[in-house]
């Protein structure tokens, strides 16, 4: 993805069509879409946060073979035995799922305050 970007930047691609340019930009900007979030990832995180955890079994089952704690939002319709920390709720509720991640926001930040103070 990198690669591509850096590519059509320096122009590279200006010898292919101007449609064939359209394809590679749109399979750069897919590439963005579903990648874009750990390309700057250096190693295993050490927790994963899952909102839909059916629709992210994919995440969960690698996390899982990783040794990486899952936390998860678990539907009536989701498996909570691949999960670690299970947070039992509807996972379509926009509101309840603000709700939610602003506390574990707030806790992260409680978690991130509390180490600086007591690294001093």
């Amino acid at each position: 993805m990198e690669e591509m970007k850096s590519n059509m930047v320096a122009g590279l691609y200006n010898k292919y069509t101007k449609k064939e340019r359209l394809l590679i930009d749109r399979e750069i900007t897919r590439l963005e879409r579903f990648f874009g979030g750990i390309k700057t990832l250096t190693s295993v995180p050490d927790i994963l946060f899952v909102i839909d955890t059916k629709r992210e079994a994919g995440a969960v089952h690698e996390a899982n073979e990783r040794k990486v704690t899952v936390i998860g939002i678990v539907d009536s319709n989701s498996d909570p035995d691949k999960i670690d920390y299970v947070i039992p709720m509807n996972d379509d509720a926009s509101k309840a799922l603000e709700y939610i991640l602003d506390l574990v926001g707030q806790a992260i930040e409680a978690g991130r305050t509390k180490e600086k103070v007591t690294s001093k």
